[in-house]
């Protein structure tokens, strides 16, 4: 059986690789964003007729909703250091 030094540590290799994962997903959204962005710009430039107030709007909500991605990533990672940081034994514990 492992001893609590060694869960430990294994947990905080998965936050760490956890965050990494985090960086990683945030930069892929954010390029994901760039080119939804840069897609929707061409085709709202050339869209003049019914409809494009109500598309743009969609636009504007989901640009939204991507944004939050990176928001609740952030979270995650700052929620669980803080667990560790107030679970784990000190020094003095072990």
């Amino acid at each position: 059986m492992a001893d609590g030094n060694h869960i430990r540590c294994a947990d905080i290799e998965k936050l760490v690789q956890f965050e990494k994962d985090s960086q990683v997903a945030k930069t892929d959204f954010d390029n994901i964003i760039k080119e939804f962005k840069r897609i929707n710009e061409a085709l709202l430039g050339k869209w003049q007729g019914a409809g494009a107030n109500q598309y743009r709007k969609e636009v504007e909500h989901i640009l939204e909703k991507i944004g939050s991605v990176g928001e609740v990533l952030d979270a995650i990672n700052e929620g669980a250091v803080n667990c560790l940081l107030y679970t784990s034994p000190s020094p003095r514990d072990m």
